[in-house]
């Protein structure tokens, strides 16, 4: 397990240093017996590949989304990517987003953790902290995650948020699920006490 700790720019420090643990790095010592199931089944490199190209794809759709909310225009998709994309568009079409902010880093002081929320926004007037995830399953570590975002963000500026998942690239009509997620910080709080 890799160790992400960040100073309050924002910038990556060595795990010795003073500075926060990332949200994604506290909720990695939860032990998921069926990603254990899983890796054994499969065997190492299997495991290891598929986990490599899903992490890959990943970061290749936020990449492209933040360059979309950036107000970048592709001529074309790379056909990899077209239904993660296709159903962001289809999920901008629906909600119209104002006063967007993508790739936000945020912290908490009070407890010491950072991360980065992939889109803050407004829809019908109210304020949401979104998290974009490609995976077709949703677990419950992403409500931990997007939570603990919401809370620094509400630390750091003194704004009630809404929290929610946006799930893309589904084999549904629309191609996403957008999810408000409010699990309690507590539950949070005691993976980082872990």
């Amino acid at each position: 397990m890799s160790i992400h700790k960040y100073n309050a720019e924002g910038r990556l420090v060595e795990p010795w240093e003073d500075g926060y643990y990332s949200v994604t790095t506290i909720l990695a010592v939860k032990h998921n017996t069926w990603l254990w199931h899983w890796k054994m089944k499969l065997g190492k490199e299997e495991s290891e590949r598929i986990g490599t190209e899903a992490a890959e794809k990943g970061t290749r759709v936020h990449r492209r989304l933040e360059k979309i909310l950036n107000g970048h225009k592709f001529k074309t998709t790379p056909k990899e990517l077209k239904p993660y994309i296709d159903a962001f568009d289809n999920w901008l079409e629906e909600y119209s987003p104002n006063d967007v902010y993508p790739e936000v880093f945020i912290y908490s002081s009070r407890y010491g953790y950072a991360g980065t929320a992939d889109l803050i926004c407004t829809i019908d007037d109210e304020l949401w902290l979104i998290d974009f995830k490609t995976s077709k399953a949703i677990y419950d570590e992403y409500g931990l995650q997007i939570r603990a975002y919401g809370y620094a963000y509400e630390e750091m500026t003194g704004n009630k948020v809404r929290t929610a998942v946006l799930q893309l690239g589904l084999d549904t009509k629309k191609g996403w699920k957008f999810r408000e997620k409010k699990e309690p910080m507590n539950v949070f709080l005691a993976h980082k006490k872990i």
